[in-house]
């Protein structure tokens, strides 16, 4: 079965809650659960599982240990950042090249894109990820509880041919390739055909992208998503259809490269940057620019990074600095689809017994939000500090508290990779060029 480069781990912040680890545990598990594991690809990246299964607020437990929440339940991360500074540039309408980005729980975000053809589009929630390269949604011919569950694509509508199509498929607006695809995680897979179809993204009309259609998603991993699908926006070398052969015009790289080629951007506006909400306020995707209207998003200027690599979003930074453990020469992945911040599990034990005096972190002691050191990330000679409150998340349900680390182990290889999910590009606004092959960091307003 093929494998995807990486997908994101949608992580459920109450696994690690109620995950319980011992040293024993840790050491062979690689992360919060045993539903996270490691694959190789054909091209010799790593593919990352989601860990999507039930939704956040059913998998926290309550403090009283009930097994549904109070409808109150709210996660604090970042009380500085209020909602209502993230709502003064929300407009009802976005503009083209700014997509709302919706905030669940500060553990998922997700966008609204259009799959259809001649400008007529069925609307699909998809998980914006930079750590993986392929759109897929649900086809309306899968018949498992997965895609039952979510908006499907409705083939009969849309596609104008069958499978075994023998004539120029130039010709054809929406179809089916014929092709197949497949995608393994480590806590479930699924499956299906390749079609084309155009794709709205941004305000923008991408005609004859290559689309996953699923009509496989067995188990129980999606069935309870908040999510229809999953569109990739790393690199197209770890694309898992990137060696399949396509009619000439046919857009078969990642939807934002797609657009690139579509509209024949100049390399100025060949880039995206994320700007993530929290405590439930809209984010925004730009696409384009790293301003709305002239409106920054973030303090100062936007400090650039080259990449490493052109496969996931990857980097080196100098180091990493807590008390006092500092670790050199760190390769760095930038991933929106990741919640936590995750790396080799031989560093992290040594962050969080810095931190929390433990390697093997459970929940912790709710007071570290006010007294736990600085931790500060080195990127192209300028340091990027996270404070206690960026990385002790806090579940509550208005009566009692709990919380944990936002640092967890994650083996990947030999690669020693670490991870920079949400909790980082929450508080730093984070630009993705591709002209330039870099990415760009700065403090978010």
């Amino acid at each position: 079965m093929r494998l995807i480069g990486y997908l994101s781990m949608v992580s459920m912040l109450a696994s690690a809650v109620q995950y319980k680890r011992g040293p024993k545990a840790n050491k062979e598990s690689k992360i919060l659960s045993d539903t996270r594991s490691f694959f190789a690809t054909p091209n010799g990246g790593i593919a990352l599982p989601i860990r999507k299964q039930k939704s956040v607020r059913q998998k926290l437990y309550s403090m009283e240990g009930s097994k549904h929440l109070n409808t109150t339940m709210s996660l604090r991360i970042l009380p500085g950042r209020s909602s209502h500074v993230k709502n003064l540039l929300s407009v009802e309408q976005p503009a083209v090249g700014d997509v709302i980005v919706k905030d669940y729980m500060d553990c998922q975000y997700f966008i609204d894109i259009g799959v259809g053809k001649g400008g007529k589009f069925d609307t699909f929630t998809v998980i914006p990820d930079t750590g993986s390269s392929n759109l897929w949604v649900p086809s309306s011919t899968c018949d498992s509880p997965a895609c039952t569950s979510h908006s499907t694509f409705d083939e009969k509508q849309y596609f104008e041919n069958n499978p075994h199509h023998e004539g120029n498929l130039e010709s054809l607006q929406c179809y089916d390739t014929g092709k197949s695809f497949a995608i393994q995680y480590g806590s479930g897979e699924c499956a299906g055909k390749i079609g084309v179809a155009d794709v709205e993204f941004a305000g923008y009309e991408i005609p004859k992208n290559a689309v996953g259609l699923t009509t496989e998603e067995p188990g129980s991993t999606f069935v309870n998503a908040d999510f229809d699908g999953i569109m990739g926006m790393a690199w197209h070398s770890i694309s898992v259809w990137n060696q399949e052969k396509f009619a000439a015009d046919v857009h078969s790289k990642p939807v934002f490269n797609s657009l690139i080629e579509s509209e024949n951007w100049d390399a100025s506006k060949q880039l995206f940057a994320f700007y993530l909400g929290s405590d439930g306020a809209d984010g925004h995707l730009l696409v384009g620019d790293t301003e709305i209207a002239g409106k920054k998003l973030y303090k100062g200027e936007i400090n650039y990074v080259p990449l490493s690599s052109q496969t996931y979003w990857q980097f080196k930074a100098e180091h990493m600095t807590v008390g006092n453990q500092k670790m050199e020469g760190l390769n760095m992945i930038a991933d929106s689809g990741t919640s936590l911040i995750a790396g080799p599990s031989e560093a992290v034990a040594k962050i969080n017994t810095e931190i929390f005096g433990t390697p093997y972190v459970d929940t912790v002691d709710c007071s570290m939000r006010q007294t736990g050191p600085t931790v500060d990330i080195s990127i192209n000679g300028k340091a990027y500090s996270l404070e206690a409150t960026d990385y002790v998340m806090e579940f509550s349900d208005g009566f009692n508290s709990q919380c944990i680390s936002s640092f967890t182990g994650l083996d990947i290889g030999t690669q020693n990779l670490w991870i920079l999910g949400d909790v980082f590009m929450r508080k730093y606004f984070t630009v993705f060029d591709v002209a330039n092959s870099r990415l760009g960091f700065a403090e978010a307003v």
